[in-house]
């Protein structure tokens, strides 16, 4: 059975790093901005920006690599299937293998060094109940079996 890893240090717990990537901003235009906030110091630090200026886009962690999934460009109505990873430097962002189907503001928790990308909104704004899954290693997707009800 697997079991939550609590983190018991000090130290175990200033590795972490909290970021926030893309979103909105004060003009309430979307940003491809990406910071990282230090738990030791109390300050943010800047990353390397996102490709494109993003909104409703899916975060996953995987394997300390950081993954923008999906999502909108500003202002348009079609959302992406574009996915991008930071590398494990932090230094670059590459784009890896498209989301199956375009989708915004889904569900994607990581499992077993893989990422389930589940449901999400279509170009239509209609939920969705479909599923994919990502596999780092060989860089593809896999449909999932659909979700009892769309969201």
């Amino acid at each position: 059975m697997r079991r939550w890893k609590y983190l018991q240090t000090k130290e175990e717990k200033l590795k972490l790093k909290l970021n926030t990537i893309g979103g909105y901003n004060d003009k309430s235009e979307s940003t491809n901005n990406v910071e990282k906030y230090n738990l030791e110091t109390c300050t943010w630090e800047s990353m390397p920006a996102l490709p494109q200026h993003l909104r409703g886009m899916n975060v996953a962690l995987l394997n300390e690599s950081i993954y923008v999934l999906g999502g909108h460009v500003h202002n348009a109505a079609a959302p992406l299937e574009t996915v991008y990873r930071l590398d494990n430097n932090g230094t670059e962002w590459q784009q890896v293998a498209n989301l199956l189907k375009p989708r915004f503001e889904a569900n994607v928790p990581v499992f077993e060094d893989k990422i389930y990308v589940f449901g999400g909104l279509s170009a239509a704004g209609t939920p969705l109940a479909d599923c994919e899954c990502y596999d780092a290693v060989s860089n593809t997707w896999t449909q999932c079996a659909d979700m009892l009800e769309p969201r």
